[in-house]
C-alpha cells in the first residue's frame, strides 16, 4: 500500500516547529541563570579563595561561569577549578552544593581541615582534592557519600586513621590516599594516615585502584583485602605493615599491579600469588620475608617486572630487608614478558639457570649482594638502555666489570666478592650480541673460561676485548 505524502507546506511548517522547539528547549538548557542559594556559595567561596571570576555571582548566566556547570534549574552539577591558585580552607559552606556531582580541586594549595559538612554532598560521584595542603584526617562523614566513585586525596598532609565509614562506600571504583616520598621535595605534600588497614576497604566490591603509599600505616595486611575481586592496582607500598602477607590476595585474580615494598613484611611469599595470572608488576622489595622463591610465581607469563631485593634509599630501615633462599629455578625462563628482575642483597645461591636466555625483554636484573656496592649508571645514548647488576664470581676473580653492546642496547654487569652465583656451564649469551669490551681487575689475567664459552654462541660477535683495571 502507498502511504500518501503531506502536502508539502505542511510537512515544511512542522519542520519548522519542531526545530524552532528544539532551538528554545536547547536554549534554555545551556543558559540557566544560577539558583540563588549557588549564588551566594560561589560569590563566598570566591572572595574566600581569591578567584576573579565574574560570572560567579547571583543571577549570572552559568554558562559564562568558568569551572562550572549547571542543570536546568541552576543548581552546580560540576566544578572543575584544577590547578587555578586557590589559597583558601575548604569552607564549610561548599556543601550548600548540594547538586554537585563532580568536585576536583586538585593541584591549588587548600590549607587546613576538610570539613565533615562535605558528607551532605550525597549525589557527589567524583572527589579529587589532590596535591593540596589539607591537614588532620578524612572525617567520617565522608562515608555519608553513597554515589561517590572516585575519592583522590594523594599528596596532601593528611593524618590520623583510615575512617572505617570508607567501607560504606558500595560504589566506589578508585580510592587514593597515597604520596611517593621519592618524588616528593618536601614533606609538604606527603600524608601521614597511620593506624591499621580497616578490614571492611574487603566489602569494596567496586573497587579497582587502592593507592596508600608512603604513610605510616602499621598492623597486618587483612585477609578480607581477597575480597577486591576488581582490584586490578594494589600499592601498599612504603609503610609499616607488618605480619606476613595473606595468601588471601591470591583469589584477587583481576590484580595487574600489586606494590607491598618497603614496609616490614615477613615470612615466605604465599605460592598462592602464582594465581595471579593477569599480574604485570609485582614488587615486594625490601621487607623481611624468608623462604625460597615460590614456583608458582614463575607461571606469570605476563609479568614484565619482578622485584623482591633489598635496595638502600634514604629513609631505608636495617630491617628491611628480605633473606629469600635458594636457587632461582629453571622456570624463570617461563617469564618471557619479563623486562626488570631485582633480586639484590638475598641470601640467593646456586648457578644462574641457562633459561634466563629466553627472557629476550629483560633490560634489568639486578642481584647485588652486598649494601656498599654502589649502582652503575649508563648515559642512554640510545634508544634503549640494558643494565645488568650480577654477582658472577669466577675462580681466582674478585671483581669484574663487563660491558655488552647489544645493537641499541647496552649491558653492564658489575661483580664482587665471591659469595653468590656462579655462570651455568650452558649459560650464553644472546646471538644477537655484537660487541663485547671486557674489564677485569689485576687479579683476573684474562677472562675466565666460563665467558669464553658463553659467548662461543654470539655468531655476529665484531668486537672482543679485554683490558685491565
Amino acid at each position: 500500500m502507498v502511504v500518501p505524502l503531506l502536502p508539502i507546506a505542511l510537512s515544511q511548517l512542522l519542520l519548522l516547529l519542531l526545530l524552532s522547539s528544539s532551538h528554545n528547549a536547547l536554549h534554555a538548557a545551556a543558559a540557566p541563570t544560577f539558583h540563588p542559594s549557588q549564588g551566594s556559595v560561589l560569590s563566598a567561596l570566591k572572595s574566600a579563595c581569591g578567584l576573579t571570576y565574574t560570572a560567579w555571582a547571583e543571577g549570572a548566566d552559568c554558562a559564562n561561569a568558568r569551572g562550572l556547570t549547571c542543570d536546568a534549574s541552576g543548581m552546580v552539577q560540576s566544578m572543575s577549578l584544577w590547578n587555578r591558585g586557590m589559597e583558601c580552607v575548604l569552607p564549610p559552606y561548599i556543601s550548600n552544593l548540594t547538586a554537585l556531582t563532580y568536585l576536583n580541586l586538585s593541584s591549588n594549595t587548600l590549607i587546613g581541615h576538610l570539613p565533615s559538612s562535605i558528607g551532605n554532598l550525597r549525589k557527589l560521584k567524583y572527589l579529587d582534592l589532590s596535591v593540596n595542603r589539607i591537614t588532620g584526617s578524612i572525617p567520617a562523614e565522608i562515608g555519608d557519600l553513597s554515589s561517590l566513585l572516585s575519592f583522590d586525596m594523594r599528596y596532601n598532609q593528611l593524618s590520623g586513621l583510615i575512617p572505617t565509614t570508607l567501607g560504606l562506600l558500595s560504589n566506589l571504583t578508585y580510592l587514593d590516599l597515597g604520596s611517593t616520598r621519592e618524588s616528593q621535595s618536601s614533606s609538604a605534600m606527603v600524608n601521614q594516615l597511620s593506624g591499621p588497614l580497616p578490614p571492611n576497604l574487603g566489602t569494596l566490591r567496586n573497587l579497582s585502584f587502592l593507592g596508600l603509599s608512603s604513610n605510616v600505616l602499621n598492623g597486618s595486611i587483612p585477609a578480607s583485602l581477597g575480597s577486591l575481586a576488581s582490584l586490578t592496582y594494589l600499592d601498599l607500598s612504603n609503610n609499616q605493615l607488618n605480619g606476613s602477607i595473606p595468601a588471601a590476595i591470591g583469589r584477587m585474580r583481576s590484580l595487574k599491579v600489586v606494590d607491598l615494598s618497603y614496609n616490614f613484611l615477613s615470612g615466605p611469599i604465599p605460592s598462592s600469588f602464582g594465581l595471579l595470572s593477569n599480574v604485570s608488576f609485582l614488587k615486594l622489595a625490601s621487607n623481611a620475608l624468608n623462604g625460597s622463591l615460590p614456583p608458582p610465581l614463575f607461571n606469570l607469563t605476563r609479568l614484565v617486572h619482578l622485584d623482591v631485593g633489598s635496595v638502600r634509599k634514604l629513609y631505608y630501615d636495617a630491617s628491611q630487608k628480605n633473606q629469600i633462599q635458594g636457587p632461582l629455578p629453571d622456570t624463570i625462563g617461563n617469564l618471557t614478558a619479563l623486562t626488570a628482575f631485582g633480586m639484590s642483597n638475598n641470601l640467593l645461591s646456586g648457578a644462574i639457570p641457562s633459561s634466563i636466555g629466553r627472557l629476550l625483554s629483560l633490560v634489568y636484573l639486578s642481584a647485588l649482594t652486598r649494601p656498599y656496592i654502589h649502582r652503575f649508571f649508563i648515559q642512554a645514548m640510545l634508544l634503549h638502555l640494558l643494565l645488568l647488576h650480577c654477582l658472577l664470581p669466577f675462580t681466582g676473580f674478585s671483581c669484574l666489570l663487563f660491558a655488552i653492546r647489544m645493537g641499541r642496547a647496552h649491558v653492564l654487569v658489575h661483580q664482587t666478592s665471591n659469595l653468590f652465583f656462579s655462570l651455568s656451564p650452558a649459560f650464553v649469551f644472546p646471538q644477537s650480541l655484537t660487541s663485547l669490551p671486557l674489564l677485569f681487575c689485576p687479579s683476573s689475567p684474562s677472562p675466565p673460561p666460563a665467558i669464553l664459552t658463553a659467548v662461543a654462541t654470539c655468531s655476529d660477535l665484531q668486537q672482543s676485548s679485554a683490558l685491565r683495571c
